[in-house]
């Protein structure tokens, strides 16, 4: 499953790690976290592409240190 093109300032297929018993791990780009706003959270994992794809809808701007000293949607290099 791609991402769509609407969360790509979020997250790309880079943004995503794969261990090898299939869970996949998501770090979002600087400037989002998961859960809610403020939180931190950049790095979730999950069980299924079409899970990934719902979290889109649980991430938040972040204005933590790591993400103020980085331009917005720029990629976390994991």
């Amino acid at each position: 499953m791609k991402i769509p093109k609407k969360y790509h300032k979020i997250i790309t297929e880079q943004s995503i790690d794969i261990d090898p018993d299939g869970s996949l791990f998501v770090w979002l780009n600087y400037g989002y976290s998961y859960d809610y706003p403020g939180s931190g959270s950049h790095c979730q994992g999950f069980d299924t592409m079409k899970d990934v794809i719902e979290s889109m809808k649980t991430v938040y701007r972040c204005k933590c240190n790591d993400c103020s000293e980085k331009p917005v949607g720029s990629p976390v290099a994991a």
